[in-house]
């Protein structure tokens, strides 16, 4: 029975806070972690309730309110002073992330992060128990993957020994299989959820394999072999639908899909063990706007992020162009536009750096140097717009959104109030200070999960809705 009533021991919580706090933590499900400290009081606290992100404020756990508020779920605001793969099994907030670029969400409700400096990809449970072969406590931080050192090795299990170098990327699927872009090896790696035949591999679960590398850099041979890819730089990287990795390259200017078995996506008849084109010929630009997408320009930055809808819509940030692209799966409508499969539209920026267009057409909004993109199970799409300090929405349907009224296709401000800073965790998300926010993912119970990289943290938008009422397409 627990009979102190602080957080981790460090600092006390009121009476309210107190009782809640006691009663969850006999029944083992949960961590409390101090997210906002004044005066030496806590005045805001993050707690995760088997995968679920609560945020407690004076006035309670979780109040009602009509617009989504914000909390920092992992990293301390300090970059370690030099790589390591950090501790292991301490609260995620007290834990020193190293420039982390992309986060995730897998079925438990773990936050998966690629945390680049450390050369590991980290996770915070979302309850406890046994995952990626290590024993959890909910909202406690863990190395998954990595040594710490920056190189190539590892095949077999513990993962933990295994060696990658400035990992961009990170992303899961549902059978529990998990995608590294391992950006300075210019390799994809993935961990095994389970065992058997994939991406023309055999494989055991819980073991590490490269599914594509090998190459010449900077040469990608579409419809090749994936062991003789020779990625420059890989970036974004999320799994389809269907189970396939898609990845983005940033020097080599192009999407690659790498396929799971064999079928036809995106137009393209693919095979196991071989590498396909998805998007962009290799030149810099910014050309082919409703045509083919393998013959498309694009100009991708730092980081690329991509992302798929239930649909398999592909979305990819290209941040040199300053546009979100869609490259469709399917012929049909989107956003009241024909399209055909295998093409390549920009749904969001009009190609201009800068910061206006909010509550009008998303294709005639400015962004700047947008990083992250994630959609939502309705579709609605989410943008880590990095360079204005801001995540921007734009609905698939008409609306509210988290209270706010929303109109099909439009853009939106949803988190950040455009200073790069770190302050407002706790307070409304719109409100809050963002620094260069990179990747954005859905989260546990849909909390958008965002990689505030200037920070050196993750924080989540936690909806605040009335009770019996859902935030449009967030049931």
């Amino acid at each position: 029975m627990v009979t102190s009533c602080s957080v981790h021991g460090a600092q006390r919580l009121s009476h309210s806070a107190c009782k809640l706090t006691r009663r969850v933590i006999s029944q083992g499900t949960h961590r409390v972690v101090p997210s906002w400290i004044e005066a030496g009081r806590v005045v805001l606290a993050t707690m995760i309730v088997a995968g679920t992100i609560a945020v407690w404020e004076s006035s309670g756990w979780a109040r009602p309110s009509r617009s989504p508020a914000i909390a920092t779920v992992a990293g301390n605001g300090s970059s370690p002073s030099a790589s390591t793969a950090g501790p292991t099994g301490v609260p995620s907030t007290a834990a020193a992330l190293g420039d982390p670029v992309a986060v995730a969400a897998d079925g438990h409700g773990n936050v998966l992060i690629a945390d680049t400096d450390n050369n590991v990809i980290r996770a915070v449970a979302g309850s406890n128990g046994v995952y990626y072969g290590q024993s959890m406590v909910a909202g406690d931080i863990y190395t998954i993957v990595g040594d710490g050192n920056a190189g190539f090795s590892g095949v077999t299990s513990p993962l933990t020994a295994a060696e990658l170098n400035a990992p961009t990327a990170v992303a899961v699927d549902p059978q529990g299989d998990l995608a590294i872009s391992d950006t300075g090896n210019g390799a994809v790696r993935l961990v095994a959820g389970v065992s058997g035949s994939r991406y023309g591999k055999i494989m055991t679960a819980g073991h590490i394999y490269t599914i594509a590398a090998g190459g010449t850099p900077g040469v990608v041979t579409d419809g090749g072999d994936a062991n003789a890819a020779g990625f420059s730089s890989t970036d974004g990287i999320a799994f389809d639908p269907w189970g396939n990795v898609i990845v983005a390259d940033t020097v080599n200017d192009n999407v690659s899909l790498l396929p799971q078995n064999s079928g036809t996506y995106y137009g393209r008849a693919v095979t196991p063990g071989f590498i396909y084109t998805l998007a962009g010929n290799g030149a810099v630009g910014f050309s082919g706007n409703r045509g083919p997408a393998p013959m498309a320009e694009l100009s991708l930055q730092t980081l690329a992020g991509v992302a798929t809808d239930a649909a398999g819509n592909l979305f990819l940030a290209d941040g040199g162009n300053n546009v979100i692209w869609m490259i469709a799966a399917s012929s049909g409508s989107f956003h009241g536009i024909l399209v055909k499969t295998g093409y390549i539209y920009t749904v969001a920026g009009n190609g201009t750096a800068g910061f206006t267009g909010n509550k009008k057409p998303a294709t005639a909004a400015e962004l700047d140097g947008p990083q992250g993109v994630a959609v939502d199970q309705s579709g609605n799409l989410l943008i880590g717009d990095s360079n204005n300090n801001v995540i921007r929405l734009v609905p698939v349907a008409k609306g509210k959104y988290d209270g706010q009224r929303v109109k099909a296709g439009d853009i939106y401000t949803f988190a950040g109030n455009g200073l790069a800073g770190y302050r407002g965790d706790g307070g409304s998300a719109k409100r809050a200070e963002l620094n260069a926010p990179a990747g954005v993912a859905l989260g546990p119970s849909s909390h958008l999960l965002i990689a505030d990289n200037g920070n050196d943290v993750i924080r989540a938008v936690i909806p605040r809705v009335p009770p019996g009422r859902h935030r449009l397409g967030l049931r």
